[in-house]
């Protein structure tokens, strides 16, 4: 008996020992926010948000006149017994200017342009919005293996009480001649593959808690306890209802409406190409060289227009419209399909999600009757008409049956998550 007691304080004190960090509850909606702040792919994820604000600035820029200092030197190579008076001797000319250029028509590019980066902002949000999700679904997988660790590591310790209690009456019928010391051993047996079973466990929950804080974005190991209980609530929405709201809704399929639209865009930016294109170009400078000869005052400028009109390309644009709408079809098709796949995987996990509403219930009334069956097993075993076999047997039973509810439990809020996630209501 000292023995036992002592592997159970070995067993306790190594748990306790793994706790000692700092030990917090949380609930999934807690874990979420934190996740959704700290999590460093979402951050990494912010910084493409921005590069995509940014793209926008830039071209909004186009819109707006371009203006240049520019700066030309040259060395002349003169020619000996040239005239200075009709070429000039300026060996070294220098030329420096300000131009400026304005775009005036062009088919509508750059209008066309800022578009489609509004519409690339557009979908790298929804794209972020569909990451958010990832996360969010990660945090429910972490959290309920951390729940199912820490029910699994209850139950055993419950199991181990139950096969010292047996111990005890067993010892009690040794003594008195009614069953052989090698039961003992037994029970001794049984208890230690549970204490083996509760350092694997023991384990499973510093991973589940470990991945728990990688997920959350923090760099310390933290213990957490649900705050949340295990339950099983319905969903309350009709399967039909799910996916219809999830057509509206889920991320990626408003990212598919975007990029279609993007590729919309890229088609018309690419037709613009066969329009012309005009420009109002202006500069003014002063050129002079070392030796100050000029033929006037040396002042220069320029105005006027910049009319570009393509006549012959050998097909590149007509290419370039023609895989632009290559791009559209395409994804006209994938979001199709999309939404197919996104039925056929909203109908399994409903069924699914049913069937383990129903496993649950009868699962329920196996565990009352394991139970009422121990409880009898028990006092018949205490009053010698139950063998030490049967009454492990019964014992083993029981333990299983706790395990297997809160296996189907535990699976019953899973696949509910990811139920949620499929449909984006997460």
């Amino acid at each position: 008996m000292k023995i036992l007691l002592i592997l159970i304080f070995a067993a306790q004190l190594i748990i306790a020992q793994s706790n000692k960090s700092d030990t917090v509850s949380i609930s999934i909606e807690q874990a979420v926010k934190t996740a959704l702040v700290q999590n460093e792919q979402l951050l990494s994820d912010n910084a493409n948000t921005l590069k995509s604000e940014l793209a926008i600035d830039e071209a909004k820029a186009d819109f707006l006149p371009k203006v240049d200092l520019a700066f030309n030197y040259v060395y002349n190579d003169i020619v000996p017994g040239f005239k200075k008076i009709e070429l000039g001797n300026i060996e070294h000319d220098l030329f420096p200017r300000v131009a400026i250029s304005q775009t005036i028509f062009e088919g509508g590019k750059i209008e066309k342009t800022k578009l489609l980066k509004e519409l690339s902002l557009n979908s790298q949000k929804l794209s972020h919005q569909e990451k958010e999700l990832s996360v969010k679904l990660l945090i429910n997988a972490a959290y309920y293996k951390m729940q199912t660790a820490l029910n699994q590591i209850e139950i055993t310790k419950s199991t181990i009480l139950q096969l010292l209690l047996h111990k005890k009456y067993a010892r009690l019928l040794v003594d008195a001649g009614r069953l052989s010391k090698l039961e003992l051993n037994r029970i001794d047996v049984e208890i230690s593959n549970l204490q083996n079973a509760l350092l694997s466990l023991q384990n499973n929950y510093s991973d589940a808690c470990y991945n728990l804080n990688l997920i959350m974005g923090k760099n310390d190991l933290t213990f957490y306890i649900p705050a949340d209980s295990l339950t099983v609530d319905d969903l309350k929405v009709a399967k039909e209802e799910l996916v219809s709201k999830a057509i509206k809704v889920h991320p990626l399929i408003r990212k598919y409406d975007s990029d279609i639209e993007k590729a919309k865009v890229s088609s018309e930016i690419q037709k613009s190409a066969y329009l012309p294109k005009i420009s109002a170009l202006a500069y003014f400078g002063y050129e002079f060289g070392f030796e100050q000869f000029s033929f006037d005052n040396n002042k220069r400028y320029f105005v006027g227009l910049d009319l570009r009109m393509p006549i012959f390309d050998g097909g590149k644009i007509k290419s370039k419209v023609a895989q632009a709408n290559t791009d559209i079809d395409r994804l006209k098709f994938d979001k199709s399909y999309f939404i197919h796949q996104l039925s056929v995987n909203v109908e399994d996990l409903y069924n699914r999600l049913n069937e383990l509403k129903d496993k649950i219930v009868v699962q329920k009334q196996s565990l009352k009757q394991m139970q009422e069956s121990y409880r009898l097993a028990l006092l018949e075993y205490q009053a010698g008409r139950r063998s030490n076999t049967d009454l492990l047997d019964i014992q083993k039973s029981l333990f299983k049956v706790k395990l297997e509810l809160n296996s189907i439990m535990i699976n019953y809020n899973l696949i509910k998550a990811q139920l949620l996630y499929k449909t984006g209501l997460l």
